[in-house]
């Protein structure tokens, strides 16, 4: 739970979501084909936006 608290706590925004990836020190985040949970859907929604400047698409396909 220590890594995932931001996901389960209500503290996730944008800035809070980079914080977390930095301190980390994730290099990459993986986006399902398939519909993701509540959690996933605060990260996954970040993807299209583009007022962070990351994440940076790096990889897409079909799936």
């Amino acid at each position: 739970m220590e890594r995932a608290r931001l996901f389960h706590d209500g503290t996730f925004s944008a800035t809070a979501h980079r914080a977390w990836l930095d301190r980390w020190a994730v290099g990459c985040v993986v986006l399902p084909p398939g519909r993701p949970d509540a959690y996933a859907r605060q990260e996954a929604d970040l993807v299209p936006d583009p007022t962070p400047p990351w994440p940076e698409p790096v990889w897409q396909d079909a799936h």
